[in-house]
């Protein structure tokens, strides 16, 4: 079973590095399958849509969802290197940003 966030997170914006338990990545959207209203007094959609640089895509409810710390950060840059050094559109594509 999933943990609760340890840190969940204050704001929500595409793009933003996050994670789910120890599994690093980035929002890249929200799902329809929830809905929209202040949780920890920001509005932001209950369920997110969340992909690791190499591509997988998971939905998870808001308070699985953590900030990340520079250890984190860390893993995650060094998983986007090691995908584009592999030649794999990192996010699923999702992100435009980091596909240029």
């Amino acid at each position: 079973m999933a943990e609760l966030a340890t840190l969940p997170i204050k704001s929500y914006e595409l793009g933003m590095p996050v994670r789910i338990g120890k599994v690093v990545g980035r929002l890249i959207g929200e799902s329809e399958k929830g809905s929209r209203g202040l949780i920890n007094g920001v509005e932001m959609p209950s369920i997110v849509i969340f992909s690791t640089p190499h591509g997988s895509v998971i939905e998870s409810g808001i308070f699985y969802v953590s900030e990340m710390d520079d250890e984190d950060m860390d893993r995650l840059r060094a998983f986007e290197k090691d995908a584009k050094e592999g030649g794999e559109e990192l996010y699923n594509g999702a992100l435009e940003e980091f596909n240029d």
